[in-house]
């Protein structure tokens, strides 16, 4: 027999939980404030002068080493995640405050240490350089070199000013062919000509440039959500060059809410969904994109986007093995060729167990579709029972081009190769 606990035993355990926790941080706290620094100051707006309100002030302890920084996956001389690796002792990384209706700020119990300062309100630019390669992205140093920096001894209080300076602005209305609005879809705006987003790689920093989640700097990009009549504003940009996009999911969009023993869950039903981006003015290549050219305190306000559904095509196919026997475990992806080198680009499909894949909804011009296979080892044993050995295939590369027709690549064959056992099946060229 089960015994339910009942709700003043609940609450009792809560109670317990958070005097104890209560009694716990009063302890930190007091240990930490014996040895601990203060930051005061005024935060204004730079073209005004006036008092900024309720901004939020960030402490970010500046890196001390290499190890503090995000791990360069792509160098070849990175070490293996978790191997060898001393464990770091817990320390303060940031620490927050917030102005008040004059302006003025403290931070107090601030471990000693050396700081970044950072102010910022949605629309203000946190002046932090844009990093152009990886190598740079790693570089705080030289990222860091226009941000407020305040050493802090125990027992002392330093005074650190700041000053908010306004972004620029593109702004615009996303609409249908028709003239109807695209109501709640993100916006975004991305340094023109990078295939990838580059970011701080030193995380809090990272999250202290931050803003509004709803607008403003968000991992690297700035993005906002239209609204009820399909307008965006994306504000706080620094100067650049800038591609502005929509992304649009079509097509699938079922959902299944299931109640179990454990509550209620869901999933995926019927098609997946397809996610199109669409970049300003109109189009689905960013290679066409407009190239918007921005200096501080520069607004483009007549940025739409008009996006145009009609003119989606479809590519199918069937993926053989070269005895015209369909392929175990496949899977095909269709590549831009005008996306910038390092862009995500790709769009995806599983090939179904009769060998024939799907992708619907495609823009017209040149791509390039890639087969991909793992180990075929259906079935794996023959009528008599003995074990067959596995298949492994060369990735296939196919140039497609998408005009006003759907694409039917007819029958894929896929060549066999001799499978290397350090050596991923599917992905030789």
């Amino acid at each position: 027999m089960t015994m339910k606990p009942s709700g003043h035993y609940s609450i009792t355990i809560v109670t317990i939980a958070l005097v104890t926790w209560t009694a716990v941080l009063g302890a930190a706290a007091q240990k930490t404030s014996e040895k601990s620094a203060i930051v005061t100051g005024r935060v204004t707006f730079a073209e005004t002068q006036l008092p900024a309100r309720l901004a939020e002030v960030v402490l970010v302890r500046e890196p001390e080493s290499a190890s503090d920084l995000v791990p360069d996956e792509t160098s070849a001389s990175a070490p293996e995640p978790h191997k060898n690796e001393p464990e770091l002792p817990d320390r303060v990384v940031s620490i927050s405050g917030r102005s008040g209706v004059d302006g003025s700020y403290t931070i107090a119990d601030v471990p000693p240490g050396d700081y970044f300062v950072v102010a910022k309100m949605p629309g203000y630019v946190v002046p932090i350089a844009t990093p152009s390669s990886r190598a740079e992205a790693r570089d705080i140093a030289r990222l860091t070199r226009d941000l407020p920096k305040v050493h802090l001894e125990a027992n002392h209080t330093a005074s650190v000013d700041l000053m908010l300076h306004h972004g620029a602005v593109i702004s615009g209305q996303v609409r249908f062919r028709d003239g109807s609005p695209s109501i709640g879809v993100p916006v975004s705006a991305k340094t023109a000509g990078k295939g990838e987003d580059l970011r701080v790689a030193y995380q809090p920093l990272l999250m202290a440039m931050q803003t509004d989640l709803r607008s403003g700097l968000l991992m690297g990009q700035y993005e906002a959500v239209t609204d009820d009549q399909g307008r965006y504003r994306l504000c706080g940009l620094p100067p650049g060059s800038y591609v502005v996009s929509t992304t649009l999911t079509v097509g699938g969009g079922m959902r299944m809410v299931q109640q179990g023993q454990h509550g209620f869950g869901g999933s995926q039903a019927g098609a997946p969904d397809v996610t199109l981006k669409v970049y300003q003015p109109s189009g689905f290549h960013e290679s066409r994109a407009k190239v918007f050219e921005l200096h501080a305190n520069d607004a483009a306000l007549d940025a739409d986007i008009q996006v145009d559904l009609d003119n989606l095509r479809t590519v199918r196919g069937r993926v053989l093995r070269a005895d015209h026997h369909p392929v175990g475990q496949a899977e095909v992806l269709l590549t831009d060729q005008e996306a910038p080198v390092g862009a995500n680009a790709a769009r995806y499909a599983q090939v179904q167990e009769d060998g024939t894949f799907v992708l619907n909804d495609v823009a017209a011009g040149s791509y390039t579709l890639i087969v991909l296979s793992d180990l075929d080892e259906s079935p794996p044993q023959d009528d008599a029972g003995e074990r067959r050995p596995a298949r492994a295939y060369r990735s296939t590369r196919i140039p497609v081009a998408i005009d006003d027709h759907d694409v039917d690549m007819g029958d894929l064959l896929f060549g066999q190769r001799a499978a290397a056992p350090d050596t991923p099946a599917g992905f030789e060229n």
